[in-house]
């Protein structure tokens, strides 16, 4: 600022204008180069998200609840034998009565 003064104003203000001119330059590359930067993490996290519900919905079983219904009806179908005696030590027959009820397959025939 010292040295600014010992000139004659219109030379103070003309070389003031320039510095801020500059200034002003160098701070806007800086807010674009932030906003690209920005964006691109906005995009990468993006992508990312994407990639993962893509491999979440390969990796998703198909026909899943209809799977189920099956394997119900099959078990409560056939009650006796070697599954029957596994799958009935673990769950009530009557709690996957219920939950194929609630599937609304009322119906018990494979």
């Amino acid at each position: 600022m010292r040295e600014l003064r010992r000139h004659q104003p219109p030379v103070w203000y003309s070389l003031l204008t320039a510095f801020f001119w500059s200034r002003a330059q160098e701070i806007t590359d800086s807010l674009v180069e932030l906003l690209i930067t920005i964006v691109h993490n906005i995009r990468m996290r993006s992508e990312r998200k994407v990639e993962r519900e893509l491999l979440h919905e390969v990796k998703r079983v198909r026909g899943k609840r209809d799977l189920l219904v099956q394997l119900l009806k099959a078990t409560l179908g056939h009650p006796d034998g070697i599954i029957g005696d596994v799958l009935y030590s673990v769950v009530d027959p009557k709690a996957l009565l219920d939950l194929l009820k609630e599937e609304g397959k009322m119906w018990l025939s494979p």
